[in-house]
């Protein structure tokens, strides 16, 4: 509807702009591609080819969004902070099409040439994050420590030595070393939000759980169970707290963890009412037990659960019988 002028390709990054800004990504998408059309400069031509990634990524479609942040590349041979921002993109694009390999070549690239040693050293972790995801562990500790030394040289660690300490951690839990773990878990902690200090503190307790020091654990899983810490977070928290308590022999202390978590009608709901069944067995509850089990295979019939609850009700009804309850 415009004449091809500057007033108009104004006009269309305008629109563009509010489309996007309302969360109509396909019509922003359009518009930008009109004012390409248009045949602006380069550079202008490009910055509207990044904007129109980002429409795409937002939309859920990694491939244009790869395809159109690949071209920005060859639109912008001399405007390295857009090149280096679109190749960050095209990592995360990668990232959310599980390309990991090809995100991990994209952060690596970066990690040696962006122009920023902060984004060099975030690049670098991101591709220790992509390595872990193909379970190249010893690749990913050599990328956060490189990540690290990087940061710290040039004055950014914070976040970054953070995120490299946590990744690092993840490779030593994932193969079996809970100790090295635990404490590159608990390094890494000061440098994280809440939210990240809270998922330490899970993982921290994991460690624990896992080196059967159940009491530290349950202290771990008590702390990520706090007020501010992510709904999902506490679930899990409160979930590992009761099989602390229940590995430790004290099953009716299991069975008020669990309980609480059943009422919350979370995620996790189901999985703790089958467990509160199961600790009101530990007690000797047998007649509880089997009308708790009952319980949970009338909730989702069908399923794997159910049909352990179902054979869990009757084992308890022979004990109750047995035992005279």
């Amino acid at each position: 509807e415009f004449p091809g002028t500057v007033h108009a390709g104004e006009a269309l990054q305008c629109l563009a702009a509010l489309a996007a800004d309302r969360g109509d990504f396909a019509s922003a998408v359009e518009l930008y591609g009109d004012f390409i059309r248009l045949g602006p400069d380069p550079g202008r031509t490009a910055q509207a080819r990044f904007l129109m990634g980002g429409c795409y990524f937002r939309m859920g479609d990694f491939d244009r969004a790869v395809d159109s942040y690949v071209r920005v590349l060859h639109e912008t041979p001399g405007t390295p902070g857009l090149r280096d921002l679109a190749r960050t993109w095209i990592g995360w694009s990668y990232v959310r099409l599980r390309s990991h390999r090809l995100a991990r070549k994209v952060f690596e690239e970066l990690g040696a040439t962006a122009e920023g040693a902060g984004l060099r050293a975030w690049s670098l972790a991101r591709a220790g994050d992509a390595a872990l995801e193909i379970r190249d562990f010893e690749g990913a500790r050599t990328l956060y420590a490189g990540a690290r030394t990087m940061a710290e040289s040039s004055g950014v660690r914070g976040a970054v030595e953070a995120a490299s300490l946590a990744g690092e951690g993840w490779t030593r839990y994932l193969e079996g070393e809970y100790g090295t773990a635990a404490d590159l878990f608990s390094q890494a902690k000061p440098g994280l939000d809440v939210q990240a200090q809270a998922e330490m503190d899970l993982r921290i307790g994991d460690c624990r759980y896992n080196l059967k020091d159940f009491a530290a654990a349950e202290a771990f899983f008590r702390l990520a169970d706090a007020p501010g810490a992510a709904p999902a977070i506490r679930d899990e928290a409160a979930y590992r707290r009761g099989w602390c308590a229940y590995r430790q022999g004290h099953a009716a202390q299991a069975r008020d963890v669990w309980a609480a978590l059943a009422r919350s009608e979370g995620p996790l709901a189901s999985e703790a009412r089958y467990w509160t069944a199961w600790a009101f067995f530990r007690e000797g509850r047998f007649a509880e037990a089997s009308a708790a089990f009952s319980a949970v295979a009338r909730e989702a019939p069908g399923t794997e659960l159910a049909e352990e609850a179902s054979l869990r009700a009757a084992d308890a009804l022979f004990n109750g019988g047995r035992s005279g309850e």
